[in-house]
């Protein structure tokens, strides 16, 4: 599978296990993913004009799930946009462009108080084209790289996981437990009833103990 799928399984995965163990959960998933599929890929002409678009709707959506859970998972925070952009415009010399790009850029320095835990999903598999992604692996890349850079400067920390999907999924939870989200039972339970949504494997790992 694709990484973009691996990610909305695993935010997917995430959201549907929370909620069944009680946790108050909401999920604000891509708006850019979900566009792209109607609408097709954007402009890369109009580039940050399309990703303050996209920014702006996501900012809808996660907002709209915290109306509805006190722990939201966002399946792309709006900072990505930025990056996205970032990359498009480099030719484009426009005074007008620029205006665009401050407005993406405004949305960094509040990132670690909208955002209380970033997570950059480490790619286990080849680069393949999958009907979403309109960047080849070279700009896949760059992508990657600007955006570790970029949150290195805010000084925003963040979280690159690893492993199989239910791996990934375990590591979140503990996060959530000791942020105080979450009861620390929550997590035996969660390795005891969820299997991994992609290899139907259980998770064999020592349990953490929460202090």
């Amino acid at each position: 599978a694709s990484d973009v799928y691996k990610r909305q399984a695993l935010t997917q995965f995430l959201y549907r296990a929370l909620h069944e163990l009680g946790v108050s959960v909401a999920l604000a998933d891509e708006f850019a993913s979900r566009d792209i599929r109607t609408h097709g890929a954007p402009d890369r002409v109009l580039a940050p004009f399309e990703q303050l678009r996209y920014a702006l709707h996501q900012r809808r959506l996660e907002e709209q799930a915290a109306a509805q859970g006190r722990v939201v998972i966002s399946e792309s925070p709006s900072l990505v946009s930025y990056v996205y952009a970032s990359l498009e415009t480099r030719t484009l010399q426009s005074p007008r462009v620029s205006l665009f790009m401050q407005d993406l850029l405004a949305f960094w320095p509040e990132a670690k108080q909208r955002y209380q835990h970033i997570y950059l999903l480490q790619a286990e598999a080849a680069f393949e084209i999958d009907g979403v992604r309109f960047h080849d692996a070279m700009e896949a890349a760059a992508m990657e790289q600007l955006l570790k850079a970029t949150l290195a400067e805010y000084d925003i920390p963040y979280t690159l996981l690893t492993g199989t999907v239910l791996q990934r999924a375990a590591r979140v939870v503990e996060d959530i437990i000791v942020a105080g989200e979450a009861p620390t039972w929550v997590y035996e339970k969660f390795l005891s009833t969820f299997t991994d949504p992609l290899t139907g494997q259980p998770l064999q790992v020592q349990p953490v103990l929460f202090t």
